[in-house]
């Protein structure tokens, strides 16, 4: 169960991942750096994920910097954006990503969406780049069972981890098995569906039981599925407020059992729209 801030599950490789982090989607500028650093100094958070597609790395990899925290402490995540697929140009991003965040690897490199097509060349670049040492794992982002089986059919090696939309209604169980079936691990984002479900009546009865508040609730629901979670802000007091999800408290079963029955297919990000759509297909 997860308990602790530190807690970290292991990726097929060996790598320990945390199971919590901060998430940097539409933090910009000044905001991104300042919340990075907090999170680094204030809070013992060691997870960040960015993306090259988030135009923020530059300000990432400063905070890094100026938070004076340990490379090898952080567990760094980027992404390859769309545009960047094909088998140079992933090996040429890459680079890029490096640069701006200015450390010498990530920690894992997602190809954030099938969408750019060309994914057999692309991910036979993502494994090289790992070989390479430019990142010490590789996964995906946005990829549904049957694109994951697309994957699998090169014969190449499947990823570590599959980046999703997940939250509690929107659980997305079988994806969430399959992957676990095949050694990968589940990041998951939009842990709150964006706001848009607030105030369900049984998030707040159990919120109102332990002291928490709705957000807490559903994150605590993810970490103790085993889930890696990463909710952004960029506000101070949300962020703490994130934070205080573990110690000692947790849902019981009953708890459990009673969010999973909220699971209604709701999707805060267009991004699962494509997730079993063939690589070909996707726009």
């Amino acid at each position: 169960m997860a308990t602790s801030l530190s807690k970290c599950l292991t990726l097929r490789r060996g790598a320990k991942m945390p199971l919590f982090g901060l998430g940097t989607w539409l933090s910009k500028g000044d905001l991104c750096y300042e919340a990075v650093k907090m999170v680094l100094t204030k809070c013992d958070v060691r997870l960040l994920d960015t993306a090259a597609m988030y135009e923020n790395e530059d300000q990432v990899g400063r905070a890094i910097i100026d938070s004076n925290v340990s490379r090898d402490e952080i567990f760094l995540v980027t992404k390859l954006q769309s545009s960047e697929h094909g088998y140079e140009q992933t090996k040429a991003a890459i680079k890029k990503s490096l640069e701006r965040l200015q450390v010498d690897y990530v920690d894992l490199f997602l190809v954030h969406t099938p969408k750019g097509g060309d994914v057999v060349s692309t991910w036979k670049a993502m494994l090289e780049i790992r070989d390479a040492g430019l990142c010490k794992s590789v996964g995906v982002s946005n990829f549904g069972q049957e694109q994951l089986k697309q994957l699998a059919a090169t014969g190449m090696e499947m990823p570590e981890v599959n980046q999703i939309e997940l939250h509690v209604f929107l659980p997305q169980t079988e994806l969430v098995q399959y992957c676990r079936d095949q050694g990968m691990q589940i990041m998951g984002y939009c842990p709150f569906a964006r706001q848009k479900c607030a105030g369900n009546q049984a998030l707040v009865d159990i919120g109102q039981k332990h002291g928490k508040t709705e957000s807490q609730v559903m994150l605590r629901w993810s970490l103790q599925k085993e889930i890696i979670t990463i909710p952004k802000s960029t506000t101070e007091s949300h962020i703490l407020q994130n934070c205080d999800v573990f110690g000692d408290w947790y849902l019981t079963d009953e708890e459990m059992n009673s969010l999973d029955n909220l699971a209604n297919g709701f999707k805060a990000s267009t991004s699962v729209n494509h997730q079993d759509i063939p690589w070909d297909e996707v726009k």
